[in-house]
């Protein structure tokens, strides 16, 4: 019968103002860690986030691609998009402009009939487009060459060439918009969005490790939307 009292006694002691005070204070404090642990927690994914998305927008820059076979190639020094100049226009040929392929990565190749390193050349990459088959990429073999689509593809089929895409630029007028270079060959790589990460003037193998490395940090790039 004694502990009756005491527990009233005790819930007498509970329900003073000063103690509710104490409870009610106590409660409110576990509230307030409790949300500023769990917006914390949200916080620290926001910059980890913006991380991830910064690092598929940011430029390329990642100077241990520039090694081995892709030694000369030179990342944009400012930001170029890809230009929509016509192409590809003649009699035969649908026309093009490189922006027609943005949301994949783009390998665009300036050759010619004339030039004997671009025969070197060509047919590796014709197998990075073979080794890229069916991925968010597009290998293109532009012929900037007066003598026009069937001594290009004349050429190309002499040297076995079948997986990469091929266009004629006659009329010079894309080779034109992306610098007019005064050597051939020179192959310029666009992110998904159409914008340039580099080019390299001059002959190269594109079959080679480093070649396809830098082209899947290109793919990487922008987004596919």
């Amino acid at each position: 019968m004694g502990s009756i009292p005491m527990k009233m006694s005790l819930l007498k002691t509970l329900m003073t103002p000063r103690m509710l005070l104490i409870i009610w204070g106590a409660v409110g404090a576990i509230i307030v860690l409790y949300v500023m642990t769990a917006a914390g927690v949200q916080l620290s994914d926001r910059p980890r986030a913006a991380a991830d998305a910064a690092s598929s927008t940011r430029p390329l820059r990642d100077p241990r691609l520039i090694t081995g076979e892709m030694a000369d190639f030179a990342y944009a020094f400012t930001q170029r998009t890809a230009p929509a100049a016509v192409f590809n226009d003649d009699e035969t040929g649908a026309p093009t402009r490189l922006t027609d392929f943005e949301g994949k990565a783009v390998v665009v190749n300036f050759w010619a009939t004339w030039c004997a390193p671009c025969r070197v050349e060509l047919p590796s990459l014709d197998a990075l487009a073979a080794r890229l088959e069916g991925e968010d990429v597009e290998v293109l073999l532009v012929a900037a060459d007066p003598r026009g689509r069937n001594a290009a593809e004349t050429m190309l089929a002499d040297l076995g060439v079948r997986h990469a895409t091929s266009l004629i630029d006659q009329k010079l007028q894309l080779v034109s918009a992306i610098g007019g270079p005064a050597a051939l060959p020179i192959t310029i790589i666009y992110d998904r969005n159409g914008v340039e990460v580099g080019r390299l003037v001059g002959e190269a193998d594109w079959a080679s490790p480093e070649a396809e490395a830098l082209v899947r940090r290109a793919m990487a790039q922008g987004t596919s939307g």
